[in-house]
């Protein structure tokens, strides 16, 4: 890891003067914007029919750069197995096919997820991976905003992830302990089980909230026989597109691309359950 801030300088390819003027400066780095949530080609809608929208602090050209940097370098660290969101070679289909063939399911999405990670998180977590002081407080200022981690930055992922992992493995070990499957795709967090396992989702709770999250009260949901997990329904041993959505495919390019490739996963995971 990064020990002085001369190396530093040289991984950011910034001289010690540029990265001052970035740090000291960092409100005419940002720019705000609020922007319609889209998922292939189509406006997403809430309940009574109004565009839902996200907001985000889009980074400029050079503080993004070298985001992307700091990204890259984090994104070599191993994460583990049951973590899907923002991780190469992962997505939601194969998070999705974890919790397969069970009979009860519990999901719980993180309230705010990257604005609730505050400076204080991000600094200790580069110290933790093994940065000096120096270097964490730098890297610390490049990748937060207003003491918490910007939606819209390329780094904040990837640090959410590494953040999420102490907690995460929490609760990984307490659902091995009881038979229950559990994976995270950054915010939205998925267990699952063949056996009822809804007297631990207290305690799955507390240990949330321990760790520094907060679980969004209206996205908490514990159901028997099938499940929607990171947009795609589970149902004994196949994925569904949600009726809605599948409907929509029939004149929808992107969703008909989806619909295959979900087709393709279940077809790969058929071909394995013969095989074992």
């Amino acid at each position: 890891m990064i020990k002085s801030l001369p190396n530093l300088y040289s991984f950011l390819k910034l001289s010690e003067a540029q990265l001052t003027a970035i740090i000291e400066n960092l409100d005419y780095f940002y720019t705000f914007r609020r922007q319609p949530k889209i998922k292939y080609g189509e406006f997403q809608k809430d309940n009574i029919g109004e565009i839902r929208y996200r907001e985000l602090l889009i980074p400029g050209y050079i503080l993004k750069s070298k985001q992307k940097i700091i990204a890259e370098f984090l994104s070599k660290i191993d994460l583990p197995d049951y973590m899907f969101g923002s991780v190469i070679r992962k997505n939601n289909i194969l998070n999705a096919q974890q919790h397969l063939n069970h009979n009860y399911f519990f999901t719980v999405d993180l309230k705010k997820f990257f604005q609730n990670i505050s400076h204080h998180q991000v600094y200790n977590m580069f110290i933790v991976i093994g940065f000096s002081p120096a270097v964490s407080r730098i890297l610390t200022k490049l990748t937060t905003y207003r003491s918490c981690l910007p939606q819209g930055a390329p780094s904040s992922p990837v640090i959410g992830n590494l953040i999420l992992k102490n907690t995460s493995d929490k609760l990984f070990n307490l659902a091995k302990t009881n038979n229950i499957t559990f994976t995270t795709f950054l915010d939205d967090l998925s267990f699952s089980s063949k056996d009822c396992f809804k007297k631990l989702i207290a305690e799955i709770i507390d240990i949330i909230k321990q760790g520094g999250f907060y679980p969004s009260y209206n996205k908490i949901h514990y159901r028997k026989a099938y499940c929607e997990i990171t947009g795609l329904f589970i149902k004994g041993n196949i994925l569904e597109l949600p009726y809605k959505m599948a409907k929509r495919a029939q004149r929808n390019v992107f969703l008909q691309q989806y619909q295959r490739r979900v087709q393709e996963y279940n077809i790969a995971m058929g071909m394995r359950a013969l095989k074992s």
